[in-house]
């Protein structure tokens, strides 16, 4: 077994509370392989499908928007400097947390949450960060597995979302980039960093019932160990 397997396996008489972060095709790829894995290991587990919902306050939808859209106007112009494209993310990324509804979840204390593996937790796709940020404030009792990620951040001080926390936390990377990022940050010793293949890897060809005439072609990803 590697080490997602393991981790998993060690918490089979547990109820996993399965959180879909959303994406693409590819990404059901990977839901699949982990649903795949989670049957095998026949675990009990429920699928909830996250999605952020926005209740803006009129005075804020007065004061920030038609500022923030001028701004960006400017921004895809290319004629802002690092310095003011930063204070603009930071100003749009206060108003989408201060307008983010928070993601309830129904579970207990004895239950995992797993975050589905992909490329949401970075800086180039946020709603990751968002995601976890809420999860790791409204649970801390449950024991939270992040399936194979990967990670990068440019703005985002990643310690700072574990600084409050108690509960085991997993963090699983695809690659070696991701692996070795997450390393070198300060991390809680409640937070581990693990590498793993990409959970897509754990499908065969059974897995697509393909018939005489009928085909799927998968470009499965290189990874280096």
């Amino acid at each position: 077994m590697d080490k997602l397997e393991e981790t998993i396996f060690r918490y089979r008489n547990r109820r996993f509370v399965v959180v879909e972060p959303g994406g693409n095709h590819g990404d059901r790829l990977i839901y699949k392989g982990m649903m795949k894995k989670l049957e095998q290991f026949q675990i009990k587990y429920v699928v909830l499908q996250y999605q952020e919902c926005f209740k803006i306050p009129l005075l804020s939808t007065l004061y920030f928007g038609p500022w923030k859209k001028i701004l960006k106007v400017v921004s895809s112009a290319n004629k802002l400097s690092k310095s003011w494209s930063l204070a603009i993310n930071k100003v749009d990324r206060w108003l989408y947390e201060k307008t983010l509804k928070p993601c309830s979840i129904q579970a207990t204390s004895n239950d995992v949450i797993l975050i589905h593996g992909g490329a949401n937790i970075n800086d180039l796709y946020g709603h990751g960060i968002r995601l976890l940020k809420v999860l790791l404030k409204n649970n801390p009792h449950n024991v939270i597995i992040v399936g194979p990620q990967t990670y990068w951040f440019r703005e985002t001080y990643f310690p700072s979302l574990f600084a409050k926390t108690k509960q085991d936390v997993y963090l699983f990377c695809r690659e070696k980039f991701s692996y070795q990022l997450l390393n070198s940050l300060r991390l809680p010793k409640n937070v581990r960093v693990l590498l793993s293949h990409d959970t897509a890897f754990y499908l065969s060809v059974e897995d697509f019932h393909v018939h005489r005439g009928n085909y799927i072609l998968i470009c499965l990803r290189t990874v280096s160990y």
